[in-house]
Order: C-alpha cells, then sequence, then structure tokens
C-alpha cells in the first residue's frame, strides 16, 4: 500500500465535484450497513430499488426542470443505496437458495473441492474446501458455499491438492457464535469469509475421488502450490523459507507463532500478507521491464496490456485478498488512463475500486483488513505531500530515507483509530521497522521472482537461493532485535466504535486546521475531543456501578467471575485455570468490564463433588459437575437456577436438561446457549 499510495500522489489535482464515483460509493455503504444489521427483505428492496431507478432514468431522458436537479440527485442516491441492499441479499452465501446449509441432514454426503493445501494443526489437518454437492439418498443437489473440514492425523490427507474433490460423510456443525465478554467472533469472521460450518473428519469418514474440479481458480492454486514446495527447497528449508512464501505468494498458514509475533511488534506484520505493497513492486518492475516496447509502433498499447494482465495473473496467483484486488484494480484503472492520456485521480480510483469489490462482495466492507487498506492508502495520499517536505536533505540516501518514514508516519496516522478499535494496541518501533523491511520487501520481491523462473537450472538457482537467504535471515533478525526492544507495543484497552470515529474527527479537523488554517476545523476538533472525553468518563462511571455474576463458555472445567464495579473476582477449577485459553477469556472480560482489580480464586472441586451450590444477591445457583443418566432423580437440591456447563458432551447435556424440565427447573446451558449473565 506505501508504494501505491507514493506513486500516485501527484494526482491530487481534481476537485471534489468531478468525483462521482465517491458520492456513488456513499450510498452504496449505507445500504450495505443498513442490510447488514436491519435486514431488508430482499424483495421489498428489489421493488423499491426499480421504483427509484425508473424514475431516475424518466428524470433523466425526459424533461426535468434545472432547478429541480436536487430531486435526481435523491433519485439516484436512492436507487444504488437499494441497489446495495439487493446486492447484500443475492450475494451472502447463507441467504442463497443452492447454499450447502439447507441441505445438510444426518445421513448426508458431500463432495467438496479443496481450496487451500492442508495445514497441520495439533491435533488434525484444517483444510478448507468449497463444497459443491450434498446427496441425500437418492437426492442429488448442487451446492456452493465454503466449509473448515479439521481432518483427524492421517498420511493421506497430507496428499491432498487444491483442485481436488472428497467426498465426506461427517456431522457438519453450525459455527458457535457463544462467545464469551469481548472476545473474538470466529464465528462470524468465517460467515463473513463464505465459511458457513466447521467439522471434524474422522479418518473412516472421507475419501478421495477422481473428479475433476470446477473452479477456474483451480489452476492458479495449484501452481501456488507448486511454487511453494519449490521456495520451501534447498538453502530456504525453515523460518527463512516461511517468509518468503508469505511475503511472495501470501501463503502464512503455517508461519511459526514466534516469527508472527515479532513481525506483529515490530510492526510490519502488513508485509507477510500479500497487499498493495507487493502489487505496486510488480506493476513498477514490469514497466521498467517492458518500457522497451515504447518505441515501438503500438508499443505503449501493448506494454500497458502486457502489465495489467500480468498483475491480474500475480492476483489470482495470490488468492485474490481485498488489499491485492483493490491494489490491481486501482492500477488497472491508472493503465487505462495513461492511454486515454488522462490523468487518474487516486482517490476517485481509490472510489472505483471500492465500488466493484462492494457489489462483487459487499461483506468486504466489514473486513479488517479491508478498511486498513484503504485507510491507510487514503492517509498516506492525502498526508504524505504534507509531511515528506518537512526534511530536505543534499543526500539522496537521507531524502529517501525520510520518504520512507514519511509514508510510515502517514499510514500509522491514518490507521490508529483503526488499530486501537481492532487490536487495542500499536506497535511503537513500526516507522524503524518499515525502514528495514519495505526495501527489503523490494529485494526479496524481486529475488523471489527471479528464483522461481530459474528453479530449472540448478547453478543459477541455487546462487539466487543463497542471496535470497540472507536477505531473509537480515529481515528476520532484525524484525526480532525491533520486537525485543523496551516496550515494543502500547495498550490501549478501552476504544470501541464510536470512540474509534470521535479520534477520526479529531485528526480531521486538526488536519484542515493545520493545513488550510481554518479555525472552524478546529472548534469541530475540539468538539470531538469533548465528546470523546465524555463518553470515557460516562462509561467508567456505569462500570463503577456494575454488579454480575457472569458464566463463561468454557469448554474444559468451570469458569466464572462476579463483577462488583470495577473489581472482578474469577472462580475457577485446577482445569479451567490451566487451560491456555482461560487467561485470553479473563483478559477481555477485564476489558469489557474495564476492572481495576481481578482476583483470581481457585473452586476446590473433587471427585465427589456432584454440583457447586452458589448464593448470589438472593438467588441460589447450581452448578451440576457430575450427572449419571440412570439416577435423573437424585440430582440435586432446588435451585432458582442450574447452569449447566460446557464441560459435559452433547448427548449427557441433553439428558440433564431432560431431568431438569421433568423436576420444573429453570437451567441454562453453556454449550447451546452460550455465556450466562446475570444481573442484579
Amino acid at each position: 500500500m506505501y508504494l501505491e499510495a507514493v506513486f500516485m500522489t501527484s494526482a491530487l489535482k481534481i476537485p471534489w465535484p468531478k468525483l462521482p464515483f465517491i458520492r456513488l460509493l456513499l450510498p452504496t455503504t449505507a445500504g450495505i450497513i443498513l442490510q447488514r444489521y436491519w435486514t431488508m427483505d430482499p424483495n421489498t428492496a428489489i421493488a423499491i430499488f426499480l421504483f427509484f431507478a425508473i424514475s431516475f432514468a424518466i428524470s433523466e431522458f425526459g424533461y426535468f426542470p434545472y432547478r429541480s436537479r436536487w430531486v435526481r440527485g435523491i433519485l439516484i442516491n436512492a436507487s444504488f443505496f437499494f441497489l446495495a441492499c439487493v446486492v447484500w441479499s443475492v450475494r451472502s452465501p447463507e441467504q442463497q437458495y443452492s447454499a450447502y446449509v439447507h441441505y445438510l441432514a444426518e445421513q448426508s454426503v458431500l463432495h467438496a473441492e479443496v481450496l487451500e493445501t492442508p495445514v497441520e494443526k495439533k491435533n488434525s489437518y484444517k483444510v478448507l474446501v468449497a463444497v459443491e454437492q450434498v446427496t441425500n439418498g437418492s437426492r442429488i443437489q448442487r451446492t456452493q458455499g465454503e466449509a473448515i473440514l479439521y481432518f483427524e492425523k492421517c498420511e493421506e490427507v497430507l496428499y491432498l491438492v487444491p483442485g481436488e474433490i472428497v467426498q465426506i460423510r461427517a456431522q457438519i456443525s453450525s459455527n458457535n457464535n457463544f462467545i464469551n465478554p469481548g472476545q473474538f467472533d470466529y464465528s462470524k469472521y468465517l460467515a463473513d469469509k463464505g465459511v458457513l460450518r466447521t467439522a471434524y473428519v474422522r479418518k473412516d469418514e472421507w475419501l478421495r475421488t477422481d473428479q475433476l474440479p470446477t473452479s477456474f481458480l483451480d489452476p492458479f492454486r495449484k501452481l501456488r502450490t507448486e511454487l511453494i514446495d519449490i521456495l520451501r527447497q534447498g538453502a530456504l528449508d525453515g523460518p527463512e523459507g516461511q517468509i518468503a512464501t508469505a511475503l511472495i505468494l501470501g501463503y502464512k498458514e503455517d508461519l511459526d507463532p514466534e516469527l508472527k509475533r515479532s513481525f506483529s511488534e515490530a510492526g510490519a506484520m502488513h508485509v507477510l500478507a500479500v497487499s498493495g505493497l507487493h502489487v505496486g513492486i510488480i506493476f513498477m518492475a514490469l514497466s521498467f521491464m517492458l518500457s522497451w516496447l515504447e518505441n515501438w509502433p503500438y508499443g505503449m498499447i501493448v506494454k500497458v496490456i502486457l502489465v495489467i494482465l500480468l498483475i491480474w495473473f500475480y492476483a489470482l496467483l495470490t488468492g485474490l485478498s481485498p488489499s491485492v484486488l483493490r491494489a490491481t484494480i486501482m492500477f488497472t484503472v491508472i493503465g487505462f488512463a495513461g492511454l486515454l492520456n488522462r490523468q487518474a485521480n487516486i482517490y476517485n480510483t481509490l472510489a472505483v475500486s471500492a465500488f466493484i469489490m462492494l457489489y462483487f462482495d459487499p461483506k468486504l466492507l466489514f473486513n479488517v483488513g479491508f478498511q486498513l487498506s484503504y485507510s491507510a492508502v487514503i492517509g498516506i495520499v492525502a498526508l504524505y505531500p504534507k509531511i515528506s517536505p518537512i526534511v530536505a536533505s543534499r543526500f539522496w540516501l537521507v531524502n529517501k530515507a525520510w520518504d520512507l518514514t514519511a509514508v510510515s508516519i502517514a499510514a500509522q496516522l491514518a490507521t490508529f483509530p483503526l488499530t486501537l478499535l481492532y487490536f487495542h494496541q500499536v506497535p511503537v518501533y513500526s516507522i524503524l521497522s518499515n525502514l528495514v523491511i519495505i526495501p527489503a520487501a523490494f529485494g526479496i520481491i524481486a529475488l523471489g521472482g527471479v528464483y522461481l523462473l530459474s528453479s530449472w537450472c540448478t547453478m543459477i538457482s541455487d546462487v539466487i537461493s543463497k542471496v535470497l537467504w540472507w536477505i531473509l535471515r537480515i529481515t528476520n533478525d532484525s524484525m526480532e532485535f525491533i520486537s525485543q526492544l523496551p516496550d515494543p507495543v502500547m495498550i490501549f484497552q478501552h476504544i470501541g466504535p464510536a470512540e474509534a470515529l470521535l479520534i477520526y474527527g479529531m485528526m480531521i479537523g486538526m488536519l484542515f486546521f493545520i493545513v488550510h488554517k481554518r479555525h472552524s476545523a478546529l472548534k469541530y476538533s475540539l468538539v470531538c475531543f469533548a465528546v470523546f472525553l465524555g463518553l470515557f468518563l460516562w462509561k467508567d462511571i456505569k462500570a463503577g456501578m456494575q454488579n454480575e455474576l457472569v458464566f463463561f463458555n468454557q469448554r474444559k472445567g468451570v469458569l466464572f467471575a462476579e463483577v462488583a464495579g470495577r473489581r472482578m473476582t474469577i472462580y475457577g477449577d485446577t482445569t479451567s485455570l490451566t487451560d491456555p485459553y482461560t487467561e485470553r477469556t479473563i483478559n477481555d472480560a477485564t476489558r469489557v468490564y474495564r476492572a481495576q482489580a481481578v482476583d483470581i480464586r481457585t473452586l476446590d472441586l473433587n471427585d465427589n463433588t456432584a454440583a457447586l451450590d452458589l448464593r448470589w444477591s438472593e438467588k441460589t445457583i447450581s452448578i451440576p459437575t457430575k450427572f449419571n443418566p440412570l439416577e435423573r432423580n437424585l440430582i440435586m437440591t432446588p435451585a432458582d437456577m442450574v447452569v449447566i456447563p460446557g464441560i459435559f458432551p452433547f448427548w449427557k447435556s441433553t439428558d440433564l436438561e431432560e431431568a431438569l424440565e421433568t423436576n420444573g427447573q429453570q437451567y441454562h446451558s453453556i454449550s447451546k446457549n452460550g455465556v450466562l449473565i446475570i444481573m442484579q
């Protein structure tokens, strides 16, 4: 994203009225937001869209007074608003008639295409698949939608390749959406990516078939797998190979956790995900290498078409991630604009790419990478020209180093509120790491491309691989060194969507005040700051009046918390407190409840403990820890509420629920209904 923004910063001369796609993008995003949170009926949305679209067409081609042109503006904005609502309904996988979730039964047989190379986990192999067919007895239904399958470990799984069709007879469960307070909603994240279900597949529940793949992306996936294998050979077998495959081909599924930690804390994690930076490098490298074509008749046309085709090939090869697709569309627009001898305005180009992508997949609007990518580029384009002139030296190297620093500062400022919102932390040394990682990325991508092209010649590829290994090693060591500097990240616990928007308001107001000397902008910024402080204080006061009992969705052991004001007391047995996920659960809850003091107490549960009885706020609460289906009448003493923890398997939890219903007992099942919060 840095390179493409710097490359296009000269195109900033077209004023707002000449940016039609920006104006059309606003009602489009508003329609997507409405449909996500309030879900208008698709038929109603279609009818309203047709009404406004036809009305606009009549006003456009018929007689319409100029003084009433604002009516035409309302009609076209309303048309795109409701068109976005329609597109959301049409493009959402779970709302499709052919979505495989509508046809799942107990004995269903699924035919699924492997989309990615198996990734080894602790107890299984993770495989992303597209479910193309569901068979129920004699009925065969063609379907669509993706699923994540966790295959029981066996050697045959390792031979699965993208494009291969597998037959599965396993229980496909719904993605569990019962998250704990403040926890990352993984099921929502999967749904936004089109993954509708997950399943664990045992050895005897699947088999390989001889069916051929059907997706046009399959050849690119296979080629990507082969190129990954080439990059992982010889000197690049190890952490250096992991960085190379992530940086060049966008494959980061098996990155070492320690490696990801060092890059993340150094503020360079964005480089390991193929993005606009990588597309920009490819674009400039191809433009330079094919510049000799400009001397031919029609050579400029041939050059632009070749460059565009090759960057689209690279985009398909790396999986068409949102940031890559955005950058590819942007450079395509710029390339064709150059053929037409027209200057491509960066803001309008950004709007065009966002417009196309959102109508192709409206859920991208809520994708964190999508938001960070666009905000970074907009920030660089707007701020880089203002920051860059601050330092001017007669030394070329100093100027280039400052340019990279200016780009990094601009990107950091533009993404700062979103980083606080989603990650609650900011890398302190990201400017320093970008001085290393961005030049290194040029060399790694360029040498990596040459290495892949020369892999057939061992003598040449061996030399290149050793040079590439040294660059990767120096890069990795540099990120590790930066991540070990004192306090590599700053933690911001209590930033929500409203606070992030107010921070953006303050920043925009200050920018207009500094650049354009508008005192009204300063007043606007101060108002945002006052509202920010007021909201922060109001949440603090509200947190001081909390009085809740929270039973967490914990699969191992029993875990609950008592929240009294800004103090939180955690209760858990030995099993739950030693679970590695418990620390994250407690940290998330601490952030949500704004707790200043956290006390952890161990519950003394032994083999003879059948239930844990609590007395809280004049209520009796019982938590069963054992249950024998043969002794349904001997469950426990009556209580106001029975909380069934997630430690029971599904069948035993069902038996316990039936027994409680027979006794007329009120209950709540954590595994089936999620976290339970009891307020005073």
